[in-house]
């Protein structure tokens, strides 16, 4: 059973703490609106897809390789949350952690 602090639950106060040092950008609205921008309103940006998005940033430690995902993503025409995550999980599988590291696959895959 997962621990509850003041109603919170204990995992989202400590990434909200690792957000702040890290500086990531954890905001509902500003996810929102990045998901309403590359995939439109026929699927909602909920609080468990939000909370996804959010263990991805935190994983990476950088916004921007998700802010990039979603770019992927629509890139292939995706409209769903699946897209996103089966590229965020490749880039995982494959020891990505940085936007360069994502931008020297990109070319690498070209040539």
């Amino acid at each position: 059973m997962d621990k509850v602090i003041g109603g919170q639950d204990v995992l989202v106060i400590e990434f909200e703490i690792l957000s702040e040092e890290k500086g990531l950008q954890c905001d509902f609205e500003y996810w929102q609106d990045k998901w309403l921008f590359h995939f439109g309103t026929t699927l909602p940006y909920t609080r468990q897809i939000h909370e996804v998005i959010q263990q991805w940033t935190t994983f990476f430690g950088d916004e921007e390789i998700v802010l990039h995902a979603f770019l992927r993503a629509g890139h292939y025409g995706a409209k769903s949350y699946a897209c996103l995550d089966c590229i965020l999980r490749s880039w995982r599988d494959a020891v990505i952690r940085t936007i360069e590291d994502v931008y020297d696959r990109e070319i690498a895959e070209r040539y």
